[in-house]
């Protein structure tokens, strides 16, 4: 668990210096875009849409809204990825004005709350 924290913690000093050469938008999108070609690698079926997961009538064939009105797997992954990447972006431009620890002990606080509530 030590081990987990202190690699956890050593990410904010990277970015924190990686943010002061590159803007923080740009060095998110690397980050993204390295991540999509590792899983495209990974699962390549699905990096081009096709799952397989929805093949019934009327259904879409897993990417987007199905007969029913509910999200397909590529869907969903976009309105997640959204989400995980304005999560990112908020954090990554917030770890340009207070200090990496600082900023460490802000993220973390909300999870070291819970583990004592």
């Amino acid at each position: 668990m030590v081990a987990v924290t202190a690699v956890w913690g050593s990410t904010f000093v990277l970015v924190r210096d990686a943010v002061a050469q590159v803007p923080p938008f740009t060095f998110l999108a690397y980050r993204f875009l390295a991540a999509a070609l590792l899983l495209a690698a990974i699962r390549p079926r699905l990096a081009l849409g096709w799952s397989g997961a929805d093949s019934r009538p009327g259904g879409d064939g897993g990417t987007g809204l199905d007969g029913g009105g509910r999200l397909g797997p590529l869907a969903a992954g976009v309105v997640i990825g959204l989400a995980l990447f304005a999560g990112y972006g908020f954090q990554t431009v917030g770890l340009q004005y207070p200090t990496a620890s600082n900023a460490g002990f802000i993220t973390g606080l909300p999870i070291a709350s819970r583990c004592y509530t």
